[in-house]
């Protein structure tokens, strides 16, 4: 699920487009590993979890 610039997050912040764009190349990543049907690095996961929470309480 892609993050569109200006949308608000869970705790009302809202979207920057340096953030959209990050969090978005991220999920592409991770859906890349998944089409190819490999296990997708937990750090990867881990790292766009991070962004988002980061960027949501900030």
């Amino acid at each position: 699920m892609a993050i569109e610039p200006g949308e608000r997050l869970y705790t009302g912040a809202i979207a920057s487009a340096q953030f959209a764009e990050t969090y978005n190349a991220a999920t592409l990543k991770i859906e890349a590993f998944k089409a190819a049907g490999l296990p997708v690095p937990e750090n990867l996961l881990n790292g766009r979890h991070n962004l988002l929470v980061a960027f949501a309480t900030s």
